[in-house]
């Protein structure tokens, strides 16, 4: 009763509710004039969010900019009977959700212009959410969307296949992060999300070469992560990584991957780490003129360097950690690497 007495939370900007199991219904949080960073967790009890839209609010969560919702085992929407068209504006200030274990629950919130970040994992009803996604667009309201996480998420990553349904992020989305989801299709995906830089792709076990096909028609790109694809085992008969402007590359766990395709002349960062079987990086870095940075750890049968690396001509940073079976520099590297400036 106390917290619905909005006259003394009225300058609260941060609240976390955790594992009241007991409670069935939350207070008007949504008045709250200052809140700016809300997290409820483990209330089995909560079906909604708000629980009631009706009054004069011009907007609900007028200052919130993080929310975070972790397993909420039967939290269906964010009010009763939603109508999203004329209820009151959402969040206008939100950038930030995170929404984790809620698998009841079918809609995104609705006209939130603002939001940046959004990161989901073993949340939303598959069935609803086709559903939804035909009616009305489950991405409709995420028009400045730039960061989107799916972890296990089956049905909404093959949303992002379906080019009306993505035409909101299309010109938005920057940085996309897919872990765990075995029927994502990458290359529908890229061509419907025309402005992705960063992409990072993990567990996805049935990867067996490197996908430089669905990769080369993506002139976007620009950072590109793999971890724990376990079944990575090298380049594809095509040899190259498919991405000829591509500047940061990432690989991270993949149990099985022997040698990196060749990389673009552009690439500026290249890291590999806890790759137990890669014996060499590639057959030849030299074209790699803009390379500025090359961290290498945790790979124990890396036996040498790729040849051709004194035409790293603009390498500043090098990092070596952990890989016991390297027992040699390329010949005469020391002189002809004049840029490096940690070692």
């Amino acid at each position: 009763m106390w917290i619905r007495d909005g006259q003394q939370l009225q300058n609260l900007v941060t609240i976390r509710l955790e594992g009241c199991q007991g409670c069935q219904q939350l207070p008007p949080l949504e008045q709250l004039p200052y809140l700016k960073e809300l997290t409820i967790s483990r209330m089995d009890g909560i079906k909604y969010i708000i629980n009631n839209t009706t009054g004069d609010a011009l907007s609900l969560f007028p200052a919130l900019r993080f929310l975070r919702l972790r397993e909420m085992a039967n939290l269906e929407g964010w009010y009763p009977g939603e109508d999203r068209e004329t209820a009151p504006p959402m969040f206008p200030c939100l950038v930030n959700v995170t929404i984790t274990r809620c698998p009841k629950l079918t809609t995104m919130p609705p006209q939130i212009p603002t939001l940046i970040d959004l990161s989901i994992t073993e949340s939303y009803c598959g069935t609803q959410i086709a559903l939804m996604s035909k009616e009305k667009g489950f991405f409709k309201h995420l028009k400045s969307l730039e960061a989107l996480s799916l972890e296990r998420c089956e049905e909404l990553t093959l949303l992002l296949e379906d080019k009306e349904d993505t035409r909101p992020l299309s010109s938005s989305l920057r940085y996309l992060d897919i872990n765990d989801c075995s029927q994502f299709s990458l290359l529908a995906a890229l061509r419907n999300l025309t402005s992705l830089e960063t992409l990072a792709m993990g567990h996805f076990e049935e990867l067996l070469s490197w996908p430089d096909e669905m990769l080369r028609d993506s002139e976007s790109l620009r950072e590109l992560r793999l971890y724990f694809c376990k079944n990575l085992i090298g380049a594809s008969s095509q040899g190259d990584c498919g991405l000829p402007f591509l500047e940061d590359l990432g690989v991270f766990d993949c149990d099985a991957l022997i040698e990196l395709p060749k990389c673009p002349t552009l690439l500026k960062s290249l890291s590999v780490f806890r790759c137990p079987n890669i014996k060499f990086l590639c057959s030849d870095m030299g074209h790699l003129t803009s390379l500025f940075k090359l961290e290498l750890s945790k790979c124990p049968v890396l036996e040498s360097l790729p040849e051709g690396m004194q035409g790293l001509t603009s390498l500043q940073k090098l990092y070596i950690k952990d890989c016991p079976a390297l027992k040699s520099f390329p010949e005469g590297l020391q002189q002809r690497l004049p840029t490096l400036k940690r070692l």
